[in-house]
């Protein structure tokens, strides 16, 4: 009897106790972010609904802020949302859309703290609420200090609105990153005119990435000046999202309407052609030159310009460079060719009729190749080759992936692996003086080692074997190697060639010591190392500064081509007789010609 009015008394109030049942549990964005540097949910995955408003639309995500915070100064009200679907907005993701989200990970994705998971863009792992009114941004200012940590300053409002005053100089120029966006995703890195670094150079080393200024980013759709080196960026009231990227704080402008840039004043130089008894060496990564044929490899495939008359601005541009700003080198080595006859005989015919070609095919996905361009009737081409090396670690690379009439086999046998997915083009020379009285053997070795793109605890390991190894190359009595190194001096790889002449180091002041600016610091990393006997015959060089520093072509200047600069070398044909104590004595204060001022 008890049992049954037991079971009548469920059964009747059982739809009140659904009713009255507690919602189920939600957090929030501050406990997720925490008072801390990292999140005390970090690595965890929950199925707690999470609730925010859109704030800002990415290639790859967007950023929630909680609508009301919890007004703690010491956490964030905001996170970014990574959805693993680039360069899509399926679900039409904008501003002001209130969401909810389930199923997710936590996680510390290079220290910004991120909500991860959505793995698919049609799973129901997230679902718009309504609308929301976005919330209010919080004031900030650019640090100045260079000994200042900036997590201390900016960590605590990491991924929410913010609101900035700006005076400050430009320490790059604008650089313009792949984005489903027109314009790219633009960037500017700025120093605050209290900082002692304003308005000057800064050096690779010299001020660590995360300390001193701020970055500008244009990630969430929207455009950047286009700046240039010591450009003097000011705004009042800028809007946008604070985030962490690569090592440091970038501000995500939202609305660039009150940036205002006033450039600066510079001056850009030329290589004087060589002399009848002078012969000059160029090294130049020309940066993605590819002809306008789709050939249906993606994104990381050929990178086609628009259409054909873009591909023929590129050549001109190019070959310009190479005519006026270098003199008509008498040998360049050349970086990031596409990988067809094509590509360089047109760069070819446009640098001069006295230019031929000469390279071999790489596995790089992009199908970027390393070769030469050589003044035919001075250089005498007697061979070449392309220089793989072999080792213990399988780096991935697919020899098989190279194309085209210039592919050299499968170098490596069973149980070793390429080193190169770029290997080092090896030619052997000779070069002549105009009258064709003095002659010259030269091996050139022209080089594009391992990027810093991806893991670089591996890829430092893997540069400083490839750099011994072109080190190793080096075995012929006028010897020079010469390319993009992408990576500066003082560094492990560049200290494999210290039997040798690297030109920063022994010619050039140090003010002239770069030739690509990343995150605002200058950098070396396109050299020329040269042995002791070529040294002998050494006249001047250096880098000609006509990219790095510039986001827009100067009136009456060489366009803007690549984001690296060309560096140059000049020899005679007899010793110079310079001392060594002498080159000791001039180098830190040596004003050189090619300097850009």
């Amino acid at each position: 009897m008890h049992r049954a009015l037991i079971l009548l008394l469920c059964f009747l109030l059982a739809p009140y106790s659904a009713l009255v049942q507690p919602a189920p549990p939600v957090i929030t964005v501050p406990e997720i972010q925490g008072p801390g540097l990292t999140s005390p949910y970090a690595g965890q995955q929950l199925a707690t609904p999470l609730r925010g408003c859109i704030t800002g639309v990415t290639a790859e995500g967007f950023f929630m802020q909680d609508p009301a915070g919890d007004g703690d100064v010491r956490t964030s009200d905001g996170v970014y949302v990574y959805r693993y679907s680039k360069w899509m907005n399926p679900r039409k993701l904008k501003p002001g859309d209130l969401v909810e989200i389930t199923r997710y990970e936590v996680q510390e994705y290079y220290s910004q703290t991120e909500i991860a998971g959505l793995r698919d863009d049609k799973a129901q792992t997230y679902r718009v609420l309504g609308s929301c009114k976005l919330p209010a941004p919080v004031r900030i200012a650019v640090a100045v200090d260079p000994n200042e940590n900036l997590s201390a300053r900016y960590e605590a409002v990491e991924g929410q609105r913010v609101i900035v005053d700006l005076d400050t100089s430009v320490a790059g120029p604008t650089q313009r990153f792949e984005s489903r966006h027109p314009a790219g995703d633009p960037e500017i890195t700025i120093v605050g005119s209290g900082s002692p670094y304003y308005g000057q150079r800064i050096f690779a080393g010299e001020l660590p990435i995360d300390r001193g200024g701020l970055a500008l980013s244009g990630g969430l759709g929207v455009d950047l000046p286009q700046a240039g080196t010591f450009d003097r960026l000011t705004a009042e009231a800028l809007t946008g999202i604070l985030a962490y990227q690569f090592g440091r704080y970038v501000l995500l402008v939202d609305d660039p309407g009150p940036l205002r840039l006033a450039s600066a004043s510079v001056e850009t130089a030329t290589a004087a052609p060589p002399g009848s008894d002078e012969w000059t060496a160029c090294t130049f990564n020309i940066k993605n030159l590819f002809d306008a044929v789709d050939d249906g490899d993606g994104d990381l495939g050929d990178w086609t310009p628009a259409h054909t008359a873009a591909y023929r601005r590129d050549i001109d541009a190019t070959a310009r460079l190479l005519r006026d700003a270098l003199g008509g080198c008498t040998i360049v080595g050349l970086q990031e060719v596409e990988g067809k006859d094509a590509v360089w005989a047109d760069l070819a015919r446009a640098a001069g009729p006295r230019y031929r070609f000469d390279y071999w095919e790489s596995a790089d996905v992009r199908d970027i190749t390393v070769g030469m361009l050589y003044d035919a009737a001075r250089v005498e081409l007697r061979s070449s080759a392309s220089f793989q090396a072999c080792g213990d670690v399988d780096y991935g690379v697919d020899v098989t992936a190279a194309r085209g009439p210039r592919v050299q086999g499968e170098p490596c046998a069973g149980g070793t692996y390429p080193l190169y997915d770029r290997p080092p083009y090896v030619a052997d020379l000779v070069v002549a003086n105009a009258a064709g009285d003095r002659r010259m053997e030269v091996r050139l070795v022209v080089v594009h080692l391992k990027s810093k793109r991806g893991d670089e605890a591996e890829n430092l390991g893997r540069r400083v074997q490839q750099a011994r190894h072109v080190a190793s190359l080096l075995d012929a009595p006028h010897a020079i190697a010469l390319g993009d190194f992408n990576d500066d001096l003082g560094s492990q790889p560049m200290a494999q060639f210290e039997s040798f002449v690297n030109l920063y180091q022994r010619h050039i002041s140090p003010a002239g010591r770069y030739s690509y600016i990343y995150s605002g610091r200058a950098q070396a990393v396109d050299h020329i190392i040269i042995s002791p006997e070529l040294d002998r015959y050494y006249a001047d060089g250096g880098a000609v500064h006509l990219n790095a520093d510039f986001g827009e072509p100067l009136p009456g200047a060489v366009g803007r081509t690549s984001d690296h600069d060309p560096v140059i070398a000049r020899f005679f044909f007899r010793p110079t007789g310079i001392s060594d104590a002498l080159i000791g004595a001039a180098c830190g204060a040596y004003s050189h010609p090619l300097r850009l001022k």
